[in-house]
């Protein structure tokens, strides 16, 4: 269980995450690491759900860069593509398993399904995981009255991505732990 967001702007793409990690009803830890960088800070994986999931993202990944100049979106499904392989590879995830990761990419946000279904967001935030609903509200009540001169700054995407994990962790049975955020290049 957990909470993952993904954020962009003019500014460039943020993640954010709270940090618990459960099993069933037991908490195994408060400080998980649940983003993780890739190719000099150009891509941002986020992960929820299944703890493997996070581990083969942090420990068994080399994401190879765009050295083809491939579209974005292109770009993502090969990514994608790789971790399915790394995933399947690794050969502990099962059908029953559920996960969602969010990737930050050149001032993109997508989302990706337990299937690999992968999903451009077209708004500026999206959140996945246990508490993605109390952090989509929060974020929304925000960000409608908030005074910001700009909403292109990074001062801004840190409060908006606050408010939500901040709305998630104190809201959701499944989200706690400290809040990471994250920039990507």
């Amino acid at each position: 269980m957990t909470v993952i967001i993904g954020f962009a702007n003019k500014g460039g793409c943020y993640l954010g995450s709270d940090s618990l990690i459960t099993s069933e009803y037991h908490i195994i830890s408060e400080c998980e690491k649940k983003i993780q960088l890739f190719n000099n800070d150009t891509l941002g994986i986020a992960f929820s759900g299944l703890c493997r999931i996070g581990n083969i993202i942090r420990d068994g990944l080399n994401i190879p860069e765009n050295k083809n100049n491939l579209k974005d979106s292109e770009y993502i499904f090969n990514v994608v593509g790789y971790i399915r392989e790394r995933i399947i590879d690794c050969g502990d995830v099962n059908d029953n398993d559920s996960f969602n990761m969010l990737i930050a990419h050149n001032k993109r946000i997508y989302t990706v399904d337990k299937g690999y279904c992968i999903s451009e967001i077209h708004s500026r935030y999206f959140a996945e995981g246990h508490g993605a609903a109390y952090a989509m509200g929060a974020m929304y009540a925000v960000e409608t009255r908030c005074d910001f001169k700009s909403k292109e700054t990074k001062q801004y995407a840190q409060y908006i991505i606050n408010a939500g994990l901040d709305a998630a962790i104190n809201h959701s049975c499944g989200c706690g732990g400290k809040i990471n955020i994250v920039r990507v290049s």
